[in-house]
């Protein structure tokens, strides 16, 4: 999977994409995708500015995969705890 292929994946499972960030950039309350020289990082951005959750990989393939786990499980919690 790559990140035009994970874009699409979570616009099929209709992912709110102010939820999530694939080009680095981060915002509050986002799920991030990020990449540092031959490096792919993930991370969680909170609303007061903290990266937590940092993971590291080295390829596109599994950061891509880690983030939609993260975010299949935040749509899950959601539901759960009826958060919108």
């Amino acid at each position: 999977m790559n990140i035009e292929m994970l874009k699409q994946t979570l616009d099929v499972l209709n992912i709110n994409f102010k939820d999530y960030s694939l080009d680095g950039i981060s915002l509050p309350m986002q799920t991030v995708l990020s990449r540092s020289g031959d490096t792919w990082v993930t991370f969680e951005y909170d609303e007061v500015g903290r990266s937590l959750d940092l993971k590291e990989f080295i390829n596109e393939e599994d950061a891509c995969k880690d983030i939609l786990e993260r975010l299949c499980y935040l749509v899950e919690w959601r539901k759960k705890y009826n958060v919108r």
